[in-house]
């Protein structure tokens, strides 16, 4: 073994109980570990956590007990190799053999704690994953929201960046749950979920504040996070609601409010509600924001549109019903490649690390016209160099007669941009055609990182939609979806090949 036996106990201990501290800081970024919660469910969560941390104690006692008792044994045969010597060669091979065993004995019982540790490490990080997550809607719930806005406040303080926080209220839901029965109440809490995954963007925090009121934590200025704000509003009353077949109109009320000199989390939340406040009494079904002099005023939102996907889907899904074709699993040469990124994702949510999906559409243009879709040959010779590129746990694949689709485990979109860097270069920029011509080669992408709520399919979209984006770009530009829409990554361009 290359650790000593007390180095083994000392690294399986610390590996399992920091396991719920990385796990406890990695939604809200507090310095808690043990989940806060209320109702029935804490003393569930602490049962829970005291059953996990009493497996950690005893693993690791047992493991003590383990080198004690290997101890022994070693200064048994010790003390044998004292008294009979080295003259006997035979006698020196069986306590040589002996003390092999012995240690094969120790290393296989510490494997099997470690093993142990490890399991319940992963048991903690999820339990204190649940502790931070509302049931129904799957959002962070409202102590993870106070711990960002702590947190906010702190870094705000140090001369960090700007905030804005979105406090949304449905509209009439008392009314809804009277009317259609509180199964539709929860339904429509679910639904509005989903919208706001969907819309608040890479870098939001959405989360449900209790009973039918959400947030939203910006981070960004009023006046930048004022008209995403009404987006989202737009989008929960344009989202078509039913119940067991019956429409339902489903609308909500928002009230903004920046984080200014001075703020408390409660004090940020009342201005907030205020401009919440006002209005609703200004008829529901509108946004209006709240000034640093306490000014209230509505959010216009004529020239706001809900993203280029929330249209489609509006209008029939006609974007992301030829995605549902194009991303089909025998749309891979990798049937299991969807299949794939929601393994990831399963593990992502179990506290594991991120994940990035990107598409890649191969162009061919020679004299000023478009061919025909590259040949088999010609994008087996582009795999094979794209195949340099990455690493071995990522998964390349072919993508329809034209395309290749990555997953980047553990990495952001960042890294995934920073891939793109490398590899771009390292494709070749022109392929023999059928006529044995150069035929020169472009490239679009798009990058989709894994948010919270998406599933494989949501993010193989979110990359679909970026692609697109990407083919009908001029500049030939990469586009990465943050959630709310594809926007190009700045001074990043694909070789856009002869036009």
């Amino acid at each position: 073994m290359n650790k000593s036996p007390r180095e083994v106990i000392r690294h399986l201990a610390k590996a399992g109980l920091t396991g719920a501290t990385s796990a406890g800081q990695a939604a809200d970024g507090s310095d808690q570990t043990t989940p806060n919660v209320s109702g029935g469910s804490s003393a569930r969560s602490l049962e829970s956590l005291q059953r996990l941390v009493a497996g950690v104690c005893q693993a690791t006692a047992d493991a003590a007990c383990e080198v004690s008792a290997h101890q022994s044994r070693v200064q048994t045969l010790a003390d044998e190799l004292g008294t009979v010597g080295l003259a006997d060669p035979a006698i020196v091979a069986v306590v040589v053999q002996k003390l092999l065993k012995a240690n094969a004995e120790l290393q296989q019982r510490l494997a099997h704690t470690e093993r142990a540790i490890e399991s319940h490490q992963r048991e903690l990080k999820a339990t204190v994953r649940a502790a931070q997550t509302d049931a129904l809607t799957g959002l962070v719930n409202r102590r993870v929201l106070e711990a960002r806005l702590q947190r906010a406040l702190r870094e705000h303080e140090q001369g960090g960046g700007p905030a804005t926080l979105l406090m949304l209220d449905l509209d009439h839901f008392k009314s809804l749950n009277d009317t259609y029965g509180h199964m539709a109440g929860d339904a429509a809490l679910r639904q509005v979920a989903q919208v706001l995954q969907r819309h608040a963007g890479a870098g939001q925090l959405a989360a449900r504040y209790g009973g039918e009121e959400f947030a939203v934590l910006f981070s960004r200025p009023l006046a930048e996070a004022a008209p995403q704000a009404e987006a989202i509003r737009q989008a929960i009353g344009q989202s078509a609601f039913s119940f067991n077949g019956t429409p339902i109109p489903l609308t909500a009320s928002g009230g903004l409010a920046e984080l200014v000199a001075g703020d408390s989390p409660t004090a940020w939340i009342e201005r907030a509600d205020k401009a919440l406040y006002a209005a609703k009494r200004s008829g529901r079904n509108c946004t209006f924001q709240i000034s640093a002099e306490g000014v209230v005023e509505r959010v216009r939102g004529a020239a706001v549109q809900a993203p280029q996907e929330e249209q489609a889907e509006e209008s029939g899904e006609r974007g992301l019903k030829a995605a549902a074709a194009e991303l089909a699993p025998d749309a891979f040469a990798d049937t299991t490649f969807p299949e794939q990124i929601a393994r990831r994702i399963a593990e992502w949510r179990r506290g594991g690390a991120t994940l990035t999906v990107v598409l890649l559409r191969v162009v061919a243009h020679a004299d000023g016209q478009q061919l025909a879709a590259p040949t088999p040959a010609q994008m087996r010779a582009i795999c094979a160099v794209a195949q340099r590129q990455i690493r071995a746990m990522d998964v390349l694949t072919r993508w329809q007669s034209d395309g290749l689709a990555l997953l980047l485990p553990g990495m952001g979109g960042r890294e995934a941009r920073g891939l793109m860097a490398r590899l771009v270069p390292a494709l070749p920029e022109a392929l023999a055609g059928e006529d044995g011509r150069p035929m020169p080669v472009g490239l679009r992408a798009g990058i989709a990182e894994g948010l919270e709520g998406n599933d494989a399919r949501r993010v193989l979209e979110r990359a679909w939609l970026a692609v697109q984006a990407s083919l009908h770009d001029p500049e030939g530009r990469i586009f990465l979806h943050d959630g709310v829409r594809a926007r190009p990554l700045p001074n990043l361009t694909l070789r856009a090949s002869s036009r």
